[in-house]
């Protein structure tokens, strides 16, 4: 089953069911590996475009759901939330359509700048 981004284009999913999944998915992990660190990352926009002919995946109900992740890693003190939202959000809150080949999924060169950042995540959190 999906987790995140996926399933907020689902209908059938309330946010309320998507952040219930996000726990229960969570407290598992910390119950099969409890002395590993888990880290929780925030959902990435889409262009405009995608936007508009994918309403349940709106830029707005995307930054509402990523607030979701933070305050549910907040609660756990093995959970780090890690925004990588804000690096390829643009000034208008979208995600750029030079870096986009179909409103959604990142560029090649695009995604090494993802595993850049959570490289040096994991670098500096040790």
């Amino acid at each position: 089953r999906d987790l995140g981004i996926n399933d907020l284009n689902y209908s059938i999913y309330t946010l309320d069911d998507i952040e219930d999944n996000y726990i229960k998915l969570i407290e598992k992990l910390h119950d099969k590996m409890p002395n590993a660190k888990i880290y929780a990352e925030s959902l990435l926009p889409v262009t405009k475009n995608f936007a508009k002919s994918h309403k349940l995946l709106s830029n707005k109900r995307i930054n509402t759901f990523n607030k979701r992740i933070k305050k549910i890693a907040g609660k756990y003190d093995y959970v780090t939330y890690l925004d990588v939202h804000s690096k390829y959000v643009t000034s208008k809150g979208c995600l750029s359509s030079k870096i986009s080949s179909d409103g959604y999924h990142l560029q090649p060169d695009a995604y090494e700048k993802w595993v850049k950042l959570v490289k040096e995540t994991l670098k500096n959190d040790k």
